[in-house]
């Protein structure tokens, strides 16, 4: 079931985007509504999963995981979002998307620098339709945060 969004959502969404600790009553006082009806808001936005709110951090700071980038290729004729699914399912994967272009796969994935060959061979092996990856581990990140 799909959530009806209006423009006093997309207000507080967007307070929260800024900053995700901000108090409800702040929020109220910003969009000129009660305290009340931002807290209905936001349960409304997160229990139909369009929104989550969670403490996000700077790859860039961290040393004890690297972001990797994969670019993967599945069988054609296969159904890419049953594959990405299977895919979002793997130990340190944060996103899939399906996209157009040179890959049908684009994995945000978070793992130990030294953990990326086993995931490679592993986990993401045990998926069967995948034809080839790509794998790009980033070096720098700017206004990213995982």
């Amino acid at each position: 079931m799909s959530v009806q969004i209006d423009e006093l959502d997309w207000k507080i969404i967007r307070i929260l985007e800024k900053n995700g600790r901000a108090q409800n009553k702040e929020i109220a006082e910003q969009v000129g509504v009660s305290e009340g009806t931002v807290r209905n808001r936001i349960k409304k936005l997160t229990d139909h999963e369009f929104l989550r709110i969670r403490g996000l951090t700077n790859p860039n700071e961290r040393t004890d995981e690297a972001l990797v980038y994969m670019g993967i290729k599945i069988a054609v004729n296969r159904d890419s979002i049953k594959i990405s699914e299977a895919v979002s399912k793997l130990n340190c994967v944060k996103s899939v998307a399906v996209v157009t272009g040179r890959y049908d796969l684009l994995v945000e994935v978070y793992v130990e620098p030294y953990n990326i060959i086993k995931f490679l061979s592993t986990e993401l092996a045990k998926i069967d339709s995948i034809v080839s990856v790509e794998s790009f581990i980033v070096l720098h990140c700017v206004n990213k945060f995982v």
